[in-house]
Formats: structure tokens, C-alpha cells, sequence
């Protein structure tokens, strides 16, 4: 299980598509998750507890913060240099640090809103507003309508920004805590310092957003409010009791039963097969800002991890110096 509590579902996925190497692998997979017992999907998630003096949480083996930041469009040097400052003497070694991009289309609460400061006056206000917001509501739900030979995903999305960070801590001791909690102050002065307004994520902000993502309804457009039960664990409260997955050759079904009706989703996952030799973060930076072009956008609601690791500073120095050696003394042969 992985250290970052958000890589959890993620990792399930991959561990259920990894099996499905011969034809018959899929219906062995369903087979399984169905001999488990009720919540079957709800013991692989590693949240248990929240502890709201330190807003840190207690997981199985780990403990970690969440974090959520307002999302910027473009960058400058700056920006830059301080973010490269922050990964590289901020951040513990050879912990995982995620920044997750999650694309929602649970805009119906912001349409209402900002209809509000646009609504039409006079005889037919009521039946000019309906329109308006039907025309927004049917872009959320599928796309802007465009002219003939256009075809680009204009849709309307939520987008937001997570960081999270997990280490491991099985007696979660006060010093652990102690430590955790200046980290996530000089985390949130580093971005502040970029520019990038954070806020922490409690108990049931954590519960809402890994909610809407476990349980993905093509067919909503409204957030569902879910009431947080102090006495049970979060695993738990982040599944639905509707929640129904089934695993295909390149793909999952997501079921789940709302208000009487069910949905269907579709779940495919996308991921490197390894590391780049060379990757430079202002480039994963443009990737993520060319999701803002026409043409480059992703109509389906999505979710992009960037985990970033940095590397212990001495065992890094001894690799690169090893490596100069052996190509050092390669070049005094013939073969040179």
C-alpha cells in the first residue's frame, strides 16, 4: 500500500489491472471481489482517523496532511525558483510528495451562484433565466454547443489542486506529530511564498473530495453532502453502500444506485511505464497548462497525479561520482 493515502484507490486499480494478463483473468478478479465481504472496497483504503488539534491524519501505518491550493494559470521565474527551493530543501528524503489536478464536472452549486449576478429582468426574466441556465447546465453535462466543422471539448469543469503527503509512523508518537506539524507550516510558507494560497484539509472536506472521486456520478452535477460520523473510520464514510466495481481487460465499471437510479462509468488509468531519464518541472508545468487550450483540453473528468521523490543528496553524489569514473576510465581505452 502506498505511503500517499490518495495513491490508495489508485494503486487497488493498478493492482486488479496488472492480474488481467490472460482473457480469462477479468472474470477471476470479479470472481474475488465478490467472495469479499461488505465493504469490500472500503479495507483498501488506508484513512482511518483525523486528529483535529494537529489536522493531521492517522492512517494504518502512516500519517499525513492534505492540502488544498487555488489554482494559478501560468508561472513566472520566481514562481519557479521557489517552488524548485521548496522540493529540494524543504522536503524530506525519499518520501513521496503528490500534487493531484482533479477535473469535476460538479459545477451545478457554481452556476446557480453566478446566474445570480446575471439574471435577465422584465415579462419573460423567468423564462430567459431557465434558458441561461439550462445552456450552462447542458455544457457542464456535455459540451458548449459550436458551429458546424468545430469540434473541440468545450465543456464546463471545476478544477482544483491537492497536495498530499504521507510518511510512515506506526506508534504515531508526539515526536512524529511535532515534526509533522512544522513540516506542513514550512510547506505552507514555501507556496505562500510562490504565490500559492493553500488551506488544510479536515475530517470532512477529505470525506467530500475522496467521495466524489470513488464514487463518480456521470449523471450529477450537484455535489452530494455527506455528514461526517466522528465515531467511524474514514475509510468507510468514502464509499457509498451502492458502490459496485467490475473489473474488464482495459478497463473498470463503476456502478452505484442515487435517488432510485443507477449510473454507469467507465475507469481507465493511465500511467509511465518508468521514470524519464531527463524531466525538467517546468515542463510537466506546460503540460498541465496546454489542458487550458481548446484544443489540448480533456472533456471527461479527470484526476492527474505528479509525485515527485527527492533523492538522498549523498547517495545521488556517490552514484553521479561512480559514473564518472567508469566513463572517465572508458574513455583512456581503444575502444574510446
Amino acid at each position: 500500500m502506498s505511503n500517499n493515502p490518495l495513491e490508495a484507490v489508485t494503486q487497488a486499480v493498478n493492482s486488479l489491472l496488472t492480474a488481467l494478463k490472460l482473457p480469462d483473468e477479468s472474470a477471476k478478479a470479479n470472481e474475488v471481489l465478490g467472495e469479499m465481504s461488505f465493504p469490500q472496497f472500503s479495507r483498501l483504503l488506508p484513512y482511518r482517523d483525523y486528529n483535529q488539534e494537529s489536522g493531521l491524519f492517522m492512517n494504518d501505518t502512516t500519517m499525513g496532511f492534505m492540502l488544498e491550493a487555488i489554482p494559478i494559470n501560468g508561472a513566472n521565474e520566481s514562481i519557479v525558483e521557489a517552488l524548485d527551493h521548496m522540493l529540494r530543501t524543504k522536503l524530506p528524503r525519499g518520501v513521496p510528495f503528490c500534487i493531484h489536478l482533479m477535473s469535476s464536472q460538479l459545477v451545478g452549486d457554481r452556476i446557480e451562484y453566478g446566474l445570480r449576478e446575471f439574471s435577465w429582468s422584465g415579462e419573460q426574466a423567468e423564462r430567459f433565466n431557465a434558458i441561461t441556465r439550462a445552456y450552462y447546465m447542458n455544457a457542464a453535462a456535455t459540451q458548449f454547443p459550436l458551429p458546424e466543422g468545430m469540434n473541440l471539448p468545450l465543456t464546463l469543469r471545476h478544477y482544483r489542486v491537492f497536495f498530499s503527503y504521507c510518511s510512515p509512523s506506526k506508534k504515531k508518537s508526539r515526536a512524529d506529530i511535532l515534526e509533522m506539524e512544522n513540516l506542513v507550516k514550512i510547506i505552507r510558507a514555501s507556496l505562500q511564498g510562490a504565490s500559492i494560497t493553500t488551506q488544510t484539509v479536515d475530517a470532512q472536506a477529505f470525506i467530500d473530495i475522496v467521495g466524489e472521486m470513488i464514487n463518480h456520478n456521470p449523471d450529477s452535477l450537484y455535489p452530494k453532502r455527506r455528514q461526517l460520523d466522528p465515531y467511524s473510520d474514514l475509510n468507510y464514510q468514502c464509499v457509498e453502500d451502492s458502490f459496485d466495481l467490475k473489473v474488464r481487460a482495459d478497463y473498470l465499471t463503476l456502478g452505484l444506485r442515487e435517488n432510485g437510479r443507477n449510473s454507469t462509468a467507465r475507469i481507465l488509468n493511465f500511467h509511465l511505464a518508468r521514470n524519464p531519464e531527463i524531466a525538467f518541472l517546468w515542463n510537466m508545468a506546460d503540460n498541465y497548462s496546454n489542458l487550458l487550450n481548446p484544443e489540448l483540453s480533456i472533456s471527461c473528468p479527470f484526476i492527474l497525479t505528479l509525485t515527485l521523490v527527492v533523492e538522498d543528496q549523498v547517495k545521488t553524489h556517490s552514484e553521479a561520482n561512480l559514473k564518472y569514473m567508469d566513463l572517465e576510465k572508458k574513455s583512456k581505452t581503444s575502444y574510446a
